[in-house]
């Protein structure tokens, strides 16, 4: 068992080698229900080990958004316009990207929606008048 002093020096080094890593997690200091200088120890040690192979988050700009103007320009056109320089036109998680075949596509989306919508409400209020209920799948008649 190492002392406080040994422990203290030991943590101060990175592990040298896959090798030393695994017999540090072996020893049976690791594995004591008391001994959480050693576990400390360990975990300074893999931190030194680390190094600059660690992968590191990815950092990229900041995304600005613009609202679009006449249907009829691109957001790069836009966005010179109003000067901004070097713009990048990414998908938006809704699938528009300043394009206008995307926005029609989704206004077409959107009317077909609204208009399935009212004929559900209709529906609704038809079954209501004339005596069915809702059962969770179905319209049944009252009993």
């Amino acid at each position: 068992m190492k002392s406080a002093q040994e422990l203290a020096a030991w943590m101060q080094v990175p592990f040298a080698s896959a090798a030393e890593r695994i017999a540090a997690y072996a020893d049976p200091q690791y594995h004591h229900p008391l001994n959480d200088a050693y576990r400390q120890a360990i975990i300074v040690k893999e931190a030194l080990s680390v190094g600059d192979a660690a992968p590191h988050p990815e950092l990229r700009p900041n995304g600005i958004t613009i609202p679009l103007g006449a249907p009829e320009k691109t957001l790069q056109e836009e966005a010179a316009e109003r000067g901004f320089q070097n713009v990048e036109v990414y998908d938006s998680k809704f699938g528009l990207s300043g394009r206008s075949s995307d926005a029609e596509a989704a206004a077409l989306e959107a009317a077909a929606k609204a208009e399935l919508e009212a004929a559900a409400t209709k529906t609704d209020a038809a079954a209501t008048n004339s005596g069915l209920v809702w059962n969770g799948s179905a319209y049944v008649p009252r009993r």
